[in-house]
């Protein structure tokens, strides 16, 4: 499975415009067939320690410029299953898939929400404070694992990522 998701994570955020690359091809080097599953630019997989399929296996998590998606492995076929929710690609805070129950874990507002990805039925799970950042959830979906910032009225503000010079 960790095979695929490299590989999924490569052929996703391939940083060239998607009709310049064919559907699928023989690399040259290793013999081994590659399939690209999205042609909508600028869609990207999940960090790699993040579980980016669904509990079935049949489908890929990713993020897009409309939200959080799945692709289905064997048609390639999109669905939005949480529009409108950015994401830092390359980061490993704000998604992560359940174990247990499969739903996709997001973060927006300082609220964490569930998706199930099936049904597209969605829950809070709960709010967090600004200081508070959510990056993992554990293997039975019962705790979070994040951070907390102490707030420092010193310490000078960023307002964006990647924070650069640091």
């Amino acid at each position: 499975m960790k095979l695929r998701f490299l590989s999924l994570a490569l052929l996703i955020a391939w940083p060239v415009q998607a009709e310049e690359i064919p559907l699928e091809w023989i690399d040259p080097d290793t013999g081994r067939r590659v399939v690209r599953l999205s042609s909508e630019p600028d869609t990207a997989s999940l960090y790699f320690h993040q579980d980016a399929f669904t509990k079935d296996g049949s489908r890929a998590i990713v993020v897009n410029p409309r939200g959080i998606a799945t692709i289905d492995l064997k048609t390639r076929e999109t669905r939005m299953i949480v529009p409108e929710v950015g994401y830092r690609p390359g980061t490993s805070a704000g998604i992560e898939v359940g174990a247990v129950t499969g739903d996709v874990y997001y973060y927006k507002d300082n609220t964490l929400y569930a998706v199930n990805p099936d049904t597209l039925e969605q829950r809070k799970v709960i709010e967090l404070s600004p200081n508070d950042r959510m990056s993992d959830i554990n293997a039975d979906e019962t705790l979070l694992v994040g951070t907390y910032t102490k707030p420092d009225p010193d310490r000078p503000k960023f307002s964006s990522w990647p924070r650069r010079g640091r």
